[in-house]
């Protein structure tokens, strides 16, 4: 059973290059509790720039991962944000 990932940021702030890692450490993070329990990485959805404040029906990417999860027989998610 696949594990998704989502992963976000509320304000890139024009941040670019080594000073925007927050993608890249996220996406760690899920990579490495998706080996802990042996489990394999399905799709990671990436939103930038995007209030965590902003309802999930209002997100196109969330919504549709919601709706894939809902039809697929995904084992959990593992949400991280970083400002």
């Amino acid at each position: 059973m696949a594990i998704d990932g989502y992963i976000r940021v509320s304000d890139v702030g024009g941040r670019e290059g080594e000073r925007y890692a927050a993608p890249s450490q996220q996406r760690k993070a899920i990579e490495e509790a998706a080996q802990r329990i042996s489990e394999p990485l399905g799709e990671v959805v990436i939103e930038e720039d995007v209030s965590g404040a902003k309802r999930a029906e209002d997100r196109g990417s969330v919504t549709c991962s919601i709706a894939a999860s809902a039809e697929s027989p995904v084992g959990s998610s593992f949400p991280t944000s970083t400002a």
